[in-house]
């Protein structure tokens, strides 16, 4: 008996473990690996200007791209808290001497500019971003340049935007379960 009070105590707190983290872990980007080519995504090609989706050595990658002139670019709209902290995370391939530049933002907020004179080549984009007040926020990526090609890859995993878990989140269930084992334990001394 008092072992079965025991394992309940400690599956209900694993199940509010679990719960929290998997809240935390929730990839709110629709289609972010591409693997139904550009489902899910809006996308805005002005003339000249090419938006597809490759698939190299298994990873699919969007390619913005133009025999000229090109500008061109994808977004989603995301249902986000008000004010969450949310971390966003994708990688890019900007091809050298393309003279191209891509460009990632959230809601008007830049995440990140570059341009193949600057900078070339595969590169990583993992940070926390603050949102404001707004309960939906549009999560936009373009390339442009004179010609050539930009790319966005999907390396596994895709474009990911997940919420961050805030102080107070971690401080009730830091609080909770001792507070729950306490219980658990007046009980069987009750007993």
């Amino acid at each position: 008996m008092k072992f079965n009070k025991k394992l309940a105590v400690l599956a209900i707190s694993l199940n509010m473990a679990l719960a929290f983290n998997a809240n935390a872990d929730t990839n709110l980007i629709s289609n972010g690996d591409f693997s139904s080519g550009l489902a899910g995504w809006d996308q805005i090609v002005f003339p000249g200007s090419n938006i597809s989706v490759l698939n190299n050595f298994g990873i699919n990658n969007v390619v913005f791209s133009g025999p000229g002139p090109f500008n061109a670019e994808i977004s989603q709209t995301l249902s986000v808290a008000p004010g969450g902290t949310y971390n966003i995370s994708f990688n890019y391939d900007v091809v050298s001497g393309s003279g191209g530049s891509f460009t990632a933002s959230i809601d008007g907020q830049t995440l990140l500019n570059i341009t193949a004179g600057n900078a070339s080549g595969f590169g990583s984009f993992n940070q926390n971003v603050t949102l404001d007040n707004s309960s939906k926020v549009y999560l936009e990526f373009g390339g442009q340049g004179p010609a050539n090609s930009v790319i966005l890859n999907a390396i596994p995993g895709g474009i990911s935007v997940s919420a961050v878990p805030e102080a107070e989140e971690w401080a009730m269930m830091l609080l909770g379960l001792p507070l729950m084992g306490w219980v658990a334990r007046r009980r069987q001394l009750a007993a």
